[in-house]
């Protein structure tokens, strides 16, 4: 289901949001956990930096580069690139699964993960978890006689990923992020194996069933789940490589029986065996990066609007107690837009940043920007009145101006 309150997005394909209410907080702390689709080095550190072999990896990731919860944090302006075996917030092991335990190779499984975060941390609200795990529990070893019949039930898969959800929910989590999983019947792994068709039946029904599992989790739980349809964004690109600058989406780059790297590894989709090169990472991540609603912020008074921001570049907000006045800035926004503040008042606040005020409908307020020059937009048609030496702009103009993806107000 979509939030009613966000209602601009309803066709979007990647990103799905299954929050019951908007979240109220900029996000500070971006934790991950899961396999080697996320573990930035704990499987690296765990072998004495043996294993992945760095390079031809790159330090200590299962890849040639940075992995996709990586990415995605950084464009929140947050940090998922440092192992928590190395005092970071990045949980994840390859060869984890969903569930408790141990994955066979003796390394915590994602509930293990969630155990050693919480005896250290307790969630706040402005935390976002990313989750991602169940493609080990799917991979059998290899036997060509029994194969079929070592691919785990997708239900049961999903039930672990449930404990884990709820594990953290109940210890204060409310923010999510949840991918699905891909078709694991393209990986070179799965092919060469023979259990191509019994692996794409399996992950497509575990997405299913996850659709409909985290909706029912986000109302029982009260939390706010955000799921990636990575899925169809890499049948996406493996449907028309060519247009994402890739001349294999079936080999992989890298020949780990000598350690042979292709030329231009970037032009393939798989980077090993299992997992995808770099450049399909950033395309999996960019796709979500464009899409995901970077902050949704609330305000103490009730009688104001919240701004939500769907556009790639994020905000962040901090506001006083008891204060409907906030103040925003952006990050790798356009150079020449800098800070601004929203509230119930048209009065500049002491800091000097811009208001906005929102009156009683969003399309009557007024913008106020901060420019280091202003040669490079033409301003002179936009209806502006003038004070403090502060021109104010209505906002649909400004959001033409900066051609943001939109803006959009919800009443708390």
């Amino acid at each position: 289901m979509i939030n009613q309150n966000y209602q601009s997005i309803t066709n979007i394909s990647l990103l799905k949001e299954i929050s019951p209410q908007a979240a109220t907080n900029s996000f500070t702390n971006f934790i991950t956990f899961g396999d080697s689709l996320a573990d930035v080095g704990n499987f690296y550190i765990t072998n004495r930096s043996t294993n992945p072999e760095s390079p031809p990896y790159a330090d200590g990731r299962f890849s040639n580069g940075e992995l996709v919860p990586e990415i995605i944090a950084k464009e929140l302006g947050l940090s998922a690139s440092t192992p928590s075996l190395d005092g970071g917030n990045n949980y994840a092991f390859g060869t984890a699964e969903t569930g408790s335990g141990f994955s066979d190779e003796g390394l915590p499984n994602v509930g293990e993960q969630i155990k050693a975060y919480l005896n250290t941390d307790t969630p706040v609200e402005s935390d976002i978890f990313f989750i991602s795990a169940g493609s080990n529990n799917f991979f059998p070893d290899i036997d060509d006689e029994i194969i079929p019949d070592n691919i785990a039930a997708p239900a049961s898969v999903l039930e672990g990923l449930t404990e884990n959800i709820t594990t953290l929910a109940d210890a204060g989590a409310e923010n999510f992020i949840i991918p699905n999983l891909a078709l694991l019947g393209t990986v070179p792994y799965a092919k060469e194996g023979g259990i191509s068709d019994a692996l794409n039946s399996a992950s497509t029904e575990f997405n299913s069933l996850l659709d409909t599992k985290l909706d029912n989790l986000s109302e029982e739980l009260g939390i706010n789940i955000i799921e990636l349809d990575i899925a169809s964004e890499i049948a996406r690109i493996r449907a028309n490589p060519e247009d994402f600058g890739l001349v294999n989406v079936e080999e992989p780059a890298l020949n780990e029986n000598n350690e042979i790297v292709v030329p231009n590894p970037n032009q393939y989709f798989w980077w090993d065996e299992f997992h995808a090169t770099n450049l399909v990472s950033n395309l999996i991540a960019q796709a979500v990066i464009d899409e995901i609603p970077k902050n949704t912020v609330g305000f103490k008074n009730t009688n104001t609007f919240s701004l939500v921001s769907y556009f790639k570049n994020s905000l962040t907000a901090s506001f006083e107690e008891n204060s409907s006045d906030s103040a925003f800035t952006f990050r790798n926004a356009n150079e020449y837009l800098h800070e601004f503040v929203i509230s119930n008042t048209i009065e500049i606040d002491s800091a000097n940043k811009t208001n906005l005020n929102l009156e009683n409908e969003f399309y009557k307020g007024l913008a106020s920007t901060k420019f280091e020059s202003t040669e490079k937009f033409d301003l002179s048609y936009i209806p502006t009145f003038t004070t403090n030496n502060d021109s104010f702009y209505q906002i649909e103009f400004v959001d033409s101006i900066f051609k943001f993806d939109g803006l959009s107000l919800t009443t708390n």
